[in-house]
């Protein structure tokens, strides 16, 4: 994982999961109502670029898009990864500007379609709380008599992994091993930590797994809440497998090190800013000794416990006060 897969772990593992095709297939082929996924060439998916979301939400909601076809006409399945601590009642309003640019998009690059591809919206929900809210549109309008047939209409699928039991996850051993990864994570992952390891056992058999292995074992480190990763620690000793205790191993030391560099850098910096604010309180004390007399010990203390930019400020106006009560 990158830097900004530390900042948005749960975004980058599903990115890093879900971008691979083969992984995206498991993943639909297991949780679309069985009579789409049937008429689904899944040979055909393939993820398109770009990003549909609004900017506000990017770090709680991350989306994938991808063509495939369906009876010999292209299709859209659009999957929104969704990681609010709580459902969002509007999602399907949501969902419908993003297909609207979903659809504008399309237009743009076939600008010689007659009609629009269907949008398959599915909703891969993570939160902490299960999910309740409306998964129709109709759901959020309030429609009188008469008017239902001019309104739009949609409804979205919905995965949410607050619903599934850790063995009922379906797919390949990727595809379980990532929802479970994201699952765990929500719900306190030390009790599903040796099934975790169990299924990355089974990944560290393949090479070509490596990656998606290596990205589930730092996502458990950086979203792990124990800085001393001492649970994690014992699962890997616990597991038999040398591969998967060298990597794991190798990404505990790599964040170990991160933190105590991160940790010294920070120590360098309160010590910078600590020097500063001892200097200005120093100047300042100095200043109002020398116009005003002996500061009493209330202000004394004040100028004690100020910030480095009230201090500086106390110091401008010391200049020009012509009392201490100015000061201040």
């Amino acid at each position: 994982m990158s830097e900004e897969s530390i900042q948005n772990p749960h975004d980058q593992l599903f990115k890093e999961a879900f971008s691979h095709t083969e992984n995206a297939v498991g993943f639909f082929q297991n949780y679309l109502p069985p009579e789409l996924r049937e008429r689904l060439a899944w040979d055909t998916l393939k993820l398109q670029p770009g990003h549909y979301t609004d900017e506000a939400l990017r770090g709680s909601e991350s989306d994938l898009l991808y063509t495939v076809q369906i009876d010999d006409s292209p299709a859209l399945l659009y999957c929104l990864f969704e990681h609010q601590s709580t459902p969002d009642a509007w999602m399907p309003l949501r969902l419908m500007r993003y297909i609207l640019g979903i659809w504008e998009q399309y237009r743009k690059q076939n600008p010689a379609v007659k009609k629009l591809p269907p949008v398959l919206p599915l909703v891969l929900f993570q939160g902490g709380a299960a999910w309740s809210a409306d998964l129709a549109l109709s759901g959020l309008i309030d429609i009188p008599d008469g008017f239902e047939s001019y309104q739009p209409e949609f409804r979205h699928l919905l995965v949410d992994l607050n619903h599934i039991n850790a063995d009922e996850l379906k797919g390949s051993v990727i595809v379980r091993t990532v929802l479970l990864a994201l699952k765990a994570s929500r719900e306190g992952q030390h009790p599903e930590l040796p099934r975790l390891f169990q299924l990355l056992a089974e990944l560290a058999d393949k090479n070509s797994a490596l990656p998606i292995l290596r990205t589930v074992l730092k996502y458990i480190c950086v979203v792990d809440n124990d800085a001393d990763l001492t649970e994690y620690m014992r699962q890997v000793e616990a597991v038999q497998k040398p591969k998967l205790q060298e990597e794991a191993m190798t990404i505990a030391e790599q964040l170990i090190t991160k933190g105590r560099q991160e940790g010294r850098q920070e120590g360098r910096q309160e010590g910078r800013q600590q020097g500063r604010q001892e200097e200005a309180a120093r100047t300042l004390l100095k200043i109002l000794n020398k116009r005003f007399g002996a500061v009493s010990p209330s202000v004394a203390k004040k100028i004690s416990t100020a910030s480095s930019d009230q201090l500086e400020a106390w110091i401008d106006a010391s200049l020009d006060a012509d009392s201490i009560e100015q000061v201040f």
